[in-house]
Order: C-alpha cells, then structure tokens, then sequence
C-alpha cells in the first residue's frame, strides 16, 4: 500500500515526465527548423564571401572589373548594403532559432533535475518505508507475574 506522500511524489514525477517529453518534442521541432534551413545557411555563407571580395574590389579601386564602366559606386554600395541587410536578417532569424534552443536544452536540464531530485525523495520514502516493515515489533503476552516475598537477611 503507498503512502500519500509516495503518491504526490509519483504524480510530480509523472508531471516532470510529461514536460520533459513536451520539451523534446519543441526541441525536435526547433532542430527540424536550422536542419531546413541548412542550405540557405550555405548560400548566405557563399554570399558573405562573395561581399566582402566585392568590397576588396571596391577598396582596391577595381570594382569595375565586376560591376562594368556602366554601375555607379553609389548604386554598387546600395546594392551590396542591400545584400547586407539580407544576410543579417537571415544570421538574425538563426540566432532566434539559436536562443529558442538553448532556452529548450536548459529548461530540460533543470527538468532533469527535478526528476533526479523527485527520484532521490522517492527512493528516501521507499527506503524508509521498507526499514518500518523490517523493524522487529516486541509483543509478549500480558501475564501477572507470581508476588515474590522477600526474607530478610
């Protein structure tokens, strides 16, 4: 038979279970995300490297050689601030994705730990209650004892 005590430590134990088993799945989700966009990531990669040369170009006074006589440097860094901005609202959007996991993996971590600690009380209760039964209970019957009359010396 449980205690009451051993039953609500069961339930939290249930409890931390089902958040813990909430938490993955969020987790998986979160991981399904950055595994979708893994190819963007490669390309906007790509096109950081593909700026910065442009901008090198531009340093060295040869961005014609890519743009042509016809671009003007003031369209040439409008167009590359541009693509810029593009790559840090993606590098932003994975950065949230980054957060939103690691907000995850630490909320199972301290979920683990309570389930370690809920197993830990629990495992104190068992115990306890396992040292009650196995204690020796003293019963003896109730005789009256014979009156021993007691000669002096």
């Amino acid at each position: 038979m449980k205690s009451q005590e051993e039953r609500e430590l069961r339930a939290q134990v249930e409890e931390v279970r089902g958040r813990l088993q909430d938490l993955t799945t969020d987790l998986r989700a979160v991981d399904d995300e950055v595994e979708r966009l893994a190819p963007q990531r490669a390309q906007h990669e790509l096109l950081e490297n593909a700026c910065g040369s442009l901008e090198k170009l531009g340093e060295l006074g040869a961005a014609s050689l890519f743009w042509g006589e016809r671009m003007e440097p003031v369209r040439v860094a409008e167009q590359l601030r541009d693509v810029r901005d593009r790559i840090g609202a993606f590098g932003a959007q994975l950065d949230e994705l980054d957060g939103r996991r690691r907000a995850i993996v630490d909320a199972i971590g301290r979920q683990q730990d309570n389930l370690e600690i809920l197993g830990a009380d629990l495992d104190d209760i068992l115990e306890a209650e396992e040292r009650r039964k196995n204690e020796w209970i003293v019963e003896r019957d109730i005789i009256a004892l014979p009156r021993l009359v007691q000669l002096m010396a």
